[in-house]
């Protein structure tokens, strides 16, 4: 570990030499130079694989048996459908051809069955690449005439605005160039940076962070200083609950995908988590150590991700600048915290808080219908499912397993019954990268249980099932 350590800067400098050097080599070989595609070659549509083996008519046929297209006609037609654009080319590779070759015509038509274009050619076995006017189609047609019985396979088919221009050869030959200049040139600098400076200070930003944030989180005693320690957190855990809502609610009404509506959702995120840094305050703030791997892997992450902001324009930009103030912010804060993992347990209490909207608006205004995944408060299955798995989670580890303590026994029921309208709701999701870790930390907590079997004896374990499996069918209903 300790070599690795020495070998930081020199890992992470020829990492970042590699993607400039195949960056570079990419838009080399397609002969453009664009921060936002490097490899641009226009646009492609492929074929989908299904039409490659579906029959259309009776004069060619597709035999699985040979896997392999056969004219059983002396006017053999294989129609294929286009996608909108102004497709030049069309890239067909062949296999098992008989004869090595085929005397074939290409007929373009538009969406009125017009006729647009017509051309002559031979298809090989291997590479065929046709080139066409500037005419825009709908669909086409492999027309094979007096060659009943001859039979072809096909790879694929692209269609492309330009024709593939890459090359292994050029792209090797212009990424061992590009990666041998961008050593010799940062290495020249840096050589001539530390003779005149000394050694690279990166530590230097994070102090000068750490020190805006010392400033701006005295106000942490304006806010929090007139609270008890369980106040706090409450308000803490209900900041995390709010932050978990707002995300649901701006999926629900369709803000997430809107540019428009995206900087006041990201302004309203960065005020709730400065708020919650806040509300850490538990007296004089002092600078965090900060000088470790962790952080300047995580601080120069966001650093690049704000320059590529002035670089190429993005969806949903920012993202460095929300990461390394506001996120910065709170760790700083969190860092000076004497019990670090109570925000870890407010966090998870937001998360259980969050649920219950959840799971009413799931259940009054999100039906479920069967042979569909689920999508709940979100717009894809996957992003309601992986809030699902943070919910179960939050509720599995605030089991206690106390049978005699009352208040512990009916807290427990609650979060058993919320265990299982969330393991519904999760499986209707079918995400199988959440319903797979849900389930392995299920039986995760079984071991705890049966580690407190004589506690629990039959009557808890039978209570607990009957609880869970009351959530599942009240979730169920809707």
């Amino acid at each position: 570990m300790q070599r690795i350590d020495r070998l930081y800067g020199k890992i992470a400098w020829t990492l970042i030499g590699i993607c400039f050097a195949i960056a570079g080599s990419l838009m080399f070989s397609c002969g453009t130079f664009h921060l936002e595609r490097f490899y641009d070659v226009g646009e492609v549509y492929d074929i989908p694989r299904n039409d490659l083996t579906q029959n259309g008519n009776d004069t060619m046929v597709y035999d699985a048996a040979i896997q392999a297209w056969r004219a059983t006609g002396e006017c053999a037609v294989k129609t294929f459908v286009a996608s909108s654009g102004k497709w030049r080319y069309i890239d067909m590779p062949l296999s098992r051809v008989d004869g090595g070759s085929l005397d074939a015509s290409i007929l373009c038509y538009d969406p009125e069955n017009v006729l647009l274009y017509q051309m002559e050619t031979v298809l090989l076995e291997g590479q065929n690449l046709l080139s066409l006017p500037d005419v825009k189609y709908s669909r086409f047609d492999i027309v094979l005439l007096n060659q009943a019985g001859v039979s072809f396979s096909i790879d694929r088919i692209q269609l492309r605005e330009q024709p593939p221009s890459f090359s292994k050869s050029r792209f090797v030959i212009a990424f061992l160039l590009l990666l041998a200049a961008f050593f010799l040139v940062t290495g020249i600098l840096s050589v001539c940076y530390q003779k005149a400076f000394g050694p690279l200070p990166w530590y230097t930003l994070a102090y000068l962070l750490q020190t805006g944030f010392l400033y701006v989180g005295r106000m942490g005693r304006l806010c929090a200083g007139g609270f008890s320690a369980k106040t706090k957190a409450r308000i803490r855990s209900g900041l995390f609950c709010v932050l978990f809502l707002l995300v649901q609610a701006a999926f629900v009404l369709g803000f997430y995908g809107s540019n428009d509506w995206y900087r006041y959702l990201a302004l309203g995120y960065v005020l709730i988590i400065v708020v919650i840094a806040l509300f850490c305050w538990e007296g004089a703030l002092s600078y965090r150590n900060w000088n470790n791997k962790l952080v300047a892997s995580w601080l120069w992450l966001w650093i690049l991700s704000m320059i590529s902001d002035f670089m190429v324009k993005k969806k949903y930009p920012y993202t460095g600048y929300i990461m390394v103030f506001a996120f910065g912010f709170l760790f700083f804060m969190w860092g000076n915290m004497k019990r670090k993992e109570q925000m870890l347990a407010d966090f998870l209490r937001g998360i259980r808080w969050s649920f219950w909207p959840n799971a009413a608006f799931c259940l009054l205004f999100r039906p479920y219908l069967p042979g569909y995944r689920y999508l709940g408060t979100a717009f894809r299955p996957g992003y309601f499912a992986m809030y699902l798995l943070f919910a179960w989670l939050a509720f599995l580890v605030d089991v206690d397993f106390s049978f005699k303590d009352k208040a512990s026994l009916r807290k427990d029921l609650l979060d058993i019954f919320a265990l299982g309208m969330c393991g519904l709701l999760l499986w209707r999701t079918q995400s199988i990268s959440s319903i797979l870790p849900a389930a392995l930390a299920a039986l995760i907590v079984c071991f705890r249980l049966f580690r407190k079997r004589k506690r629990a004896r039959f009557l808890g374990f039978a209570l607990y099932l009957f609880v869970f499996a009351a959530g599942y069918a009240a979730n169920g209903y809707g």
